[in-house]
């Protein structure tokens, strides 16, 4: 279920549409700048920017489960790594601004610093789960799913008219910091029962290899290479990695719903 949501995360933060059309599965509209670099077409591209005419993206069916015409996502899926590298060569940050036609009056736009992080669980297999949080760049507020609490509304790469940015108060570089020291404890606050299982797993093929050394007479240099190798198979280990991060800019109004959710 984290690479799907990752993959949501993903198109919203390129600001594709993304939505559920039945249980476990979703369509996605992609922008004609994902179009290009996901969907290899270079020609049909080519002929509709000669004719001057709009074109018409793809659209991506995706489902968790094997089926036939679908995208069917997991860990390992070729697809989700080519978003991964998308992501990569595009750029870790993104600034964006709310899309609004109120011009009766100039109005400041809060701004929220957004990171992706990936937590990595390596343990008898390897876990990867996707999470993402935002910060209030005024007050150092967070919100947890941050995505989730504003994919329903238009974002843009210029502010619109009668509109201005709000100078943060906590520059980005500590922001980020926040963030990480965020993530470590809630990492550091969960049960990890899957750690206690390598442990256990380690202990039973350590006296495995131990019983197997003495009765075969097997030389130091066997026993050191197995030993090693059990250790870096079975070793439990956490990774915290920040993917890629993004500004929003949003109107009063919508900061204030942002933090009226919990």
């Amino acid at each position: 279920m984290e690479s799907i949501q990752f993959v949501k995360q993903f198109y919203q933060l390129f600001g594709a549409r993304w939505e559920e059309t039945a249980d476990e599965e979703w369509e996605v509209t992609l922008t004609k700048e994902l179009d290009k670099a996901l969907m290899n077409r270079p020609f049909y591209w080519h002929y509709i920017e000669k004719m001057n005419a709009e074109g018409v993206p793809s659209k991506l069916t995706y489902t968790t489960t094997d089926q036939k015409g679908k995208l069917f996502i997991h860990a390992g899926s070729p697809h989700l790594h080519k978003l991964y590298t998308y992501t990569t060569n595009k750029g870790r940050k993104t600034t964006v601004y709310e899309k609004t036609t109120d011009n009766r009056r100039k109005e400041g736009l809060h701004p929220w610093l957004l990171c992706h992080f990936s937590i990595t669980y390596k343990g008898i297999t390897r876990t990867v789960q996707c999470l993402n949080i935002g910060i209030h760049l005024l007050t150092g507020a967070f919100r947890w799913n941050f995505l989730s609490h504003i994919r329903n509304y238009e974002w843009e790469s210029e502010p619109s008219y009668y509109t201005y940015p709000i100078r943060p108060i906590i520059p980005e570089k500590n922001a980020v910091k926040r963030l990480t020291s965020y993530m470590e404890d809630h990492i550091g606050k969960q049960k990890h029962e899957w750690a206690e299982r390598a442990l256990e797993k380690r202990e039973t093929e350590k006296r495995i290899i131990e019983e197997f050394h003495k009765k075969e007479g097997m030389d130091m240099n066997w026993y050191t290479q197995q030993h090693e190798e059990l250790q870096r198979r079975l070793e439990p280990a956490v990774y915290l990695q920040e993917e890629n991060r993004g500004i929003f800019y949003m109107t009063e109004t919508t900061h204030n719903n942002l933090m009226d959710r919990k």
